[in-house]
């Protein structure tokens, strides 16, 4: 069978990419994650050395490829949630956009090539070319990382209101946080919560929850799987799963981090900026730096209102509507600590 990725597939995609005709001299691919690491995609990192039509000079390039895999549940997992049409969104037409605004910086890697035909594709630049690195997810963020993390979010989230105004349908498909869309998500949800339950019975330390979550069950996952029908004071286009795995680093020569960039964009929602607030402060930050969330808040909403002011956006939201938020939202930090870490 011939791969998903071939060579004769990085020759179109690169040629309609550069719109010029290209001559693929070699590629050599690897996995970028152990199996099973990528629940959702295969992702493979593809160095590409090609030179344009008439001309001597070789060029090499380093990409990544995203693609679905050849696995039946997992096809139609994504089929229903819509994993991959809403990446290739992101890239294609929310980012872009993004780019045209009167402020921009780096938000995630640049965009090649996606289809939809046989096989769902994605390739985008290889951030680790340029740098950039990817922590431990067990080690944590200490406050640093996470300084850095919550000013690109306040970017990203001033930027997508600053678009929202001038083009609300943009984001109409995005109106659905990942656990309210049923189904098999609905069904993967179920058998976390019930591991959760198995857990606190196998550890004594633990048994006074066991009964708790049972009786709670229902309806947690309802406000859950409802959480972007609750009133909120500010609406962004939310990454939709912002946290350590899929946030990459740039650090200098000198191992000095500067600065963030996002990847992973399956599942974006438009709502609450607080959604992705609480679902990076629950999962990332080393517990240390957890305790000062007030810090990261303040520095959080200090960077939304710089960038909504560069952007020219005048309708900014009050300290007191994102507290209020904040607390609305609680919940959704706590589920995913409880159910994900």
């Amino acid at each position: 069978m011939e791969p998903v990725v071939s060579k004769q597939f990085l020759k179109t995609a690169l040629e309609k990419h550069f719109s010029r005709d290209i001559q693929i001299l070699s590629c050599l691919s690897n996995n970028v994650t152990s199996s099973g690491e990528n629940f959702a995609s295969e992702v493979k990192r593809i160095t590409i050395t090609f030179s344009f039509k008439n001309e001597r000079e070789v060029q090499t390039l380093s990409i990544i490829a995203k693609y679905v895999p050849e696995n039946e549940y997992l096809i139609d997992f994504i089929n229903e949630t819509g994993f991959f049409d809403n990446e290739i969104g992101i890239y294609e037409n929310v980012l872009p956009k993004i780019g045209q605004l009167d402020y921009k910086e780096k938000l995630a890697p640049r965009f090649y090539y996606s289809t939809i035909k046989r096989t769902p594709s994605v390739l985008i630049e290889d951030l680790s070319a340029l740098n950039y690195k990817v922590m431990p997810r067990q080690k944590g963020l200490d406050m640093m990382h996470c300084l850095l993390v919550l000013d690109k979010l306040a970017y990203f989230h001033a930027a997508s209101y600053a678009l929202h105004e001038q083009d609300p349908s943009i984001f109409i498909k995005y109106n659905q946080v990942m656990f309210g869309r049923g189904g098999q998500v609905l069904e993967l949800i179920n058998a976390c919560y019930g591991e959760l339950i198995k857990t606190c019975k196998n550890y004594p330390i633990l048994y006074q929850y066991e009964d708790k979550l049972k009786s709670s069950k229902d309806k947690i996952m309802s406000m859950v799987s409802n959480v972007n029908s609750i009133k909120s004071n500010f609406k962004v286009l939310n990454h939709g799963d912002c946290w350590i795995n899929n946030i990459m680093f740039y650090y200098t020569s000198g191992g000095r981090v500067m600065d963030v960039a996002f990847v992973d964009f399956q599942s974006p929602c438009f709502g609450s900026n607080c959604l992705d607030l609480h679902h990076f402060l629950a999962s990332s930050p080393q517990l240390d730096v957890k305790e000062k969330h007030k810090d990261l808040l303040d520095h959080y909403f200090e960077g939304l209102l710089k960038y909504l002011r560069k952007l020219h956006i005048e309708d900014e939201p009050t300290r007191e509507d994102f507290d209020e938020d904040i607390r609305a939202m609680a919940f959704y930090g706590k589920y995913f600590r409880e159910l994900f870490q």
